[in-house]
């Protein structure tokens, strides 16, 4: 299903960028007599304990310099593994 609008979803704000995340987001219906929507964060790899969940802020199969440009949008610099290579 595709959403229009906007949505505060305080825990996934909480949540940084990565090239290289350790979870995917997505928005699904909460469910029947619930209304609205809510975020599922799930793991795309294992995730040991005190590690920080991670989420791509924009397509991570861009090259380096599309996913800054697109980065800087939000204000940053992205300083991950894979784009300091």
């Amino acid at each position: 299903a595709a959403y229009d609008g906007v949505g505060v979803f305080p825990l996934v704000c909480l949540m940084n960028h990565s090239c290289e995340p350790c979870a995917e987001v997505s928005f699904e219906d909460a469910g029947a007599g619930r209304g609205g929507v809510r975020a599922v964060v799930r793991a795309k790899r294992a995730i040991a304990p005190g590690d920080e969940l991670t989420h791509a802020y924009v397509d991570v199969d861009a090259d380096v310099s599309a996913r800054a440009a697109a980065l800087a949008g939000f204000g940053f610099k992205c300083v991950c593994a894979r784009c300091a290579r």
